[in-house]
């Protein structure tokens, strides 16, 4: 004698799970980001091949671990707030400073996507992003822009541009000194406030030579007149 069931459509169900997971694992292995989904207690359930670069340890020893365990007290100390936000239905996203166990000292920027199901959050999709080059780029900028900017402060130069797209003008510090203005103080800057400052003599002459630097994309190449917001004195500027 014995049981018979038909278990055709529970193999069915198993094989296309298992080919989802495939599937999502190629994916996310494909990805240069750290992705990971943390369950309530804060145990990895998954994590992709970046996890493996970045902490030198197999996908397997890591899937099932605690966060504590993983990244360290210090580190988790500071991430358990904010996944708990997440783990409350926020998206949470922030930059950090860590250390990983294979690259050293590195720049993150992590995302925490709550998954919620049926207005429950079940889990946490974890998204850490190496900037680490972005973060240098942008500080290798802001010096090289200081540096410029005390170079053209010692020369008494001013820079200034309109931004045609967000129909703007933009002054550097120096050259609201130039126009006798306090950098900290001063109104928005436009293309009124500047033609103000234009001595009557010029401003036709500065108007129709600007308006042709713009109609023909050239660069805008003139000596002019102008009064001083703060004395009224008259200065040539170049």
């Amino acid at each position: 004698s014995g049981v018979s069931v038909d278990v055709t459509e529970a193999r069915r169900l198993r094989e296309a799970r298992e080919a989802s997971e495939r599937q999502l694992r190629l994916i996310t292995d494909a990805l240069p980001v750290l992705v990971a989904y943390i369950d309530p207690a804060h145990r990895y359930r998954f994590v992709n091949a970046a996890y493996e670069r970045w902490f030198g340890q197999p996908v397997d020893a890591i899937v099932g671990n605690s966060l504590e365990d993983t990244v360290g007290a210090e580190i988790y100390a500071t991430v358990r707030p904010r996944l708990e936000r997440a783990f409350a239905g926020e998206t949470v996203r922030y930059r950090a400073r860590v250390a990983s166990a294979t690259l050293g000292l590195r720049d993150v920027a992590i995302t925490y996507v709550p998954h919620c199901v049926d207005g429950r959050v079940e889990g946490v999709v974890s998204l850490v992003d190496d900037v680490t080059e972005e973060v240098a780029g942008e500080q290798r900028l802001r010096e090289s822009e200081e540096r410029l900017q005390l170079a053209m402060e010692g020369a008494r130069m001013g820079t200034w541009w309109r931004d045609a797209r967000k129909d703007r003008a933009v002054w550097d510090r120096q050259h609201a000194r130039l126009l006798g203005f306090d950098p900290d103080r001063m109104p928005r800057p436009s293309d009124a406030l500047w033609l103000e400052r234009v001595h009557p003599d010029d401003r036709q002459r500065v108007l129709r030579e600007l308006h042709a630097a713009r109609r023909e994309c050239r660069t805008f190449d003139l000596q002019l007149r102008i009064l001083r917001a703060d004395t009224g004195e008259e200065r040539w500027l170049a």
